[in-house]
């Protein structure tokens, strides 16, 4: 299947038992990221900064978080803790990123011809683009390269990261340098975008490790204290609400110290932004950990599942077709309606084109091998029938 080729960091208890919370809350964010994307790539400006549904899909956006500690906790709960296993699948992550960049990319501009020509301007550029443009393009750093990063990291310093207290200390060191360190550079071009996937102040790199892998961080120690807790539900999200307060209130008097350092942008965020963007998202995992009871069973919650298992190719997918849909949309062309619509119909051809894609991959995997088969002996039948 395809989601199980790509999506295996799956949230488990010790006793093998799903945490229904974690599921919901992958869930909530696959979907939030889409509406998100949609606002970004389809709503025009006045949409994005003015109208209502701009206003609450940014609120709603500072979830991204949530991805990257749910990831961080789901490793550390992993039957695999093997280092070579992480380096591997953070290899495969780090392919897939270039994989997804030609499909946003080189596809629209260079083989459909249907990217919008204000997208290309958006950059600066015009076409044809030279070589540099189109490795700026394919070089562009989302949050599959930091996972992948972030996941070779783990996977060679992967003995010490058994210490919840060193992971503590990890996250300490980079949320208290991620504001130093932030557009740092190397003068050699290659050394320049490790230091820009490393530290980046530039939206080449959207998600760069500083400050971003203190997310996955904070989710490991949680998860890592829930393994010492004996699998105990309610301390482990009682406590991550606590200290989630903790961080909202010393990101909060930070930015009020110095909002341009300490948030600067979304993407490249100081000290008190992510401490800010971490606790605000604990505290909405504990909140979604209290009504989750009340869901388990549900329709809505079968939904929200079906999304969390398939996170990584959910999120191929709908970039995929939103910057594909540009050249129908166009780029930044929607008033709110507009956009409410759009929303709409990206969610469901998402979420439509996966199912079919998931059916085709199954046929061809269950149908049978043409040319030499024989009829099987009535016994065989039997056998298997047992």
């Amino acid at each position: 299947m395809m989601h199980s080729a790509l999506n295996k960091d799956w949230v488990e208890a010790p006793n093998n038992q799903r945490i229904l919370s974690l599921d919901l809350g992958r869930g909530i964010a696959v979907l939030i990221m889409i509406m998100v994307h949609t606002l970004w790539m389809y709503g025009d400006i006045e949409t994005q900064q003015s109208s209502a549904i701009g206003l609450v899909l940014h609120f709603l956006g500072k979830g991204t978080a949530a991805f990257l500690v749910l990831m961080g906790f789901s490793l550390a709960l992993s039957r695999h803790h093997r280092g070579r296993d992480w380096v591997g699948r953070g290899v495969k992550l780090l392919l897939l990123g270039l994989a997804l960049n030609s499909l946003k990319f080189v596809v629209p501009i260079a083989v459909f011809n249907t990217m919008p020509q204000e997208f290309i301007a958006a950059y600066g550029w015009q076409t044809p683009l030279t070589w540099s443009q189109w490795r700026y393009l394919l070089a562009t750093g989302d949050i599959l390269y930091l996972a992948g990063i972030t996941l070779l990291m783990m996977g060679i310093f992967q003995r010490i990261l058994e210490s919840r207290w060193v992971v503590a200390g990890l996250f300490l060191l980079i949320v208290a340098s991620c504001g130093v360190l932030r557009g740092f550079t190397w003068s050699s071009d290659y050394l320049n975008y490790i230091s820009q996937l490393l530290f980046s102040d530039s939206y080449q790199v959207y998600f760069p490790v500083f400050p971003w892998a203190s997310a996955i961080l904070s989710g490991w120690f949680f998860g890592l204290c829930y393994i010492r807790w004996q699998g105990n539900i309610a301390q482990t999200f009682q406590r991550m609400a606590l200290t989630g307060i903790l961080m909202l209130s010393v990101g909060g008097a930070l930015m009020a110290y110095d909002f341009s350092y300490h948030f600067n942008n979304f993407f490249h965020l100081g000290p008190g932004g992510i401490l800010y963007l971490i606790g605000l998202n604990f505290i909405a995992l504990w909140g979604l950990q209290c009504i989750a009871p009340q869901l388990a069973g549900s329709q809505l919650a079968r939904g929200l599942i079906w999304a969390s298992r398939r996170v990584t190719s959910l999120y191929v997918l709908q970039w995929t077709l939103i910057c594909w849909g540009m050249g129908v949309v166009g780029f930044q062309t929607l008033a709110p309606t507009e956009l409410v619509l759009a929303i709409v119909v990206m969610l469901l051809l998402t979420v439509v084109s996966h199912w079919l894609l998931e059916q085709c991959l199954a046929l061809r995997h269950t149908k049978p091998a043409s040319g030499n088969q024989t009829k099987p002996q009535s016994g065989t039948i039997a056998k298997k029938a047992i």
